[in-house]
């Protein structure tokens, strides 16, 4: 009799085990085939959207598994614009710690006469500052600064003058592009403020997945706005170019943080990263209109929503 039951038992926590192995292959399967389903659905719609995206090149990724979601002519050529200042950055920092203090001259005044400014002045000034600065307001003055303190840092020369300092910056940095794979893009100001650089949505996301890693630089690049006090005590406010950060902005997304906006003669540029149960990098570059890279980043975020 004692056998008999404890053989019932046996085979009762047999079968309950099967039981449980068996539903859990389904739950696996199911949302297997849900998961495939919903990528079908996502390129269906992202496939119809192509017709009417009228930017020139555009990119979707996933930042956390780096999938790539959608592509438009990934290896079109374009004017990068300020967007350029993320390349400069991203050199910079293998020169300069974030959190030591740069001597600015004279170099904040080598800028084209319509350019966007921070509005910094010559004197000392954190290397996390001038970031700030390159990145809110999109300052092609601080762009220039953290070139020039940059370049007498290689040159080992802090008297160097401003205009020696940023090319010898540009020289090295076009040899860092190369070697960090950076191969479809080409930055002769550190502003961006040039017919002759061009980048593509390639570089661009490599670029951006780099960056955003920075705790730091990812925090600025969330920011609708920065006030500054230098050390004579004078305040500046810094506000984002990104409108869609600015919350009485009729583009503004709160789940929008960051990244970079950049224009440049008929040519409107957008990096977005839209964070919301899982994190998306947007590429939108080589738009006609300042508003349509806003409109396109909203149709592609319409896309993803509908797929969550």
């Amino acid at each position: 009799m004692k056998r008999r039951k404890l053989r019932r038992k046996k085979n009762k926590k047999k079968n309950t085990f099967l039981l449980l192995v068996l539903l859990s292959i389904i739950i696996i399967l199911y949302f297997k085939i849900f998961k495939t389903e919903k990528r079908r659905i996502a390129i269906e719609g992202f496939g119809m959207l192509e017709e009417n995206l009228s930017s020139k090149a555009v990119g979707v990724y996933n930042l956390n598994s780096g999938e790539i979601i959608f592509e438009k002519s990934p290896d079109l050529k374009v004017a990068p614009a300020s967007l350029a200042k993320l390349f400069v950055i991203d050199y910079a920092l293998t020169i300069l710690d974030m959190d030591e203090i740069v001597y600015i001259g004279e170099e904040i005044y080598l800028v084209q006469e319509d350019s966007s400014l921070a509005y910094i002045q010559p004197g000392e000034m954190k290397v996390e500052d001038i970031i700030k600065a390159m990145l809110i307001p999109s300052g092609n003055d601080a762009a220039n600064a953290l070139a020039a303190a940059s370049g007498r840092r290689i040159a080992g020369e802090e008297t160097l003058n401003p205009q020696d300092a940023i090319d010898l910056f540009i020289d090295r940095l076009g040899e860092y592009l190369l070697q960090e794979g950076y191969q479809n893009t080409n930055i002769t100001v550190p502003s961006g403020y040039n017919d002759e650089n061009y980048t593509n949505i390639i570089d661009l996301k490599k670029v951006s997945f780099k960056l955003l890693e920075n705790p730091v630089i990812s925090n600025i690049v969330s920011s609708p706005y920065y006030i500054y006090t230098d050390d004579n005590g004078n305040t500046l406010k810094w506000e984002n170019t990104n409108e869609m950060l600015n919350t009485s902005s009729r583009y503004y997304n709160p789940d929008i943080t960051g990244v970079k906006t950049g224009s440049l003669d008929n040519n409107y540029n957008l990096i977005s990263r839209y964070s919301r149960d899982e994190d998306y990098l947007i590429i939108v570059i080589g738009a006609g209109h300042a508003s349509t890279r806003y409109y396109e980043t909203d149709e592609i975020i319409s896309i993803l929503e509908a797929n969550r």
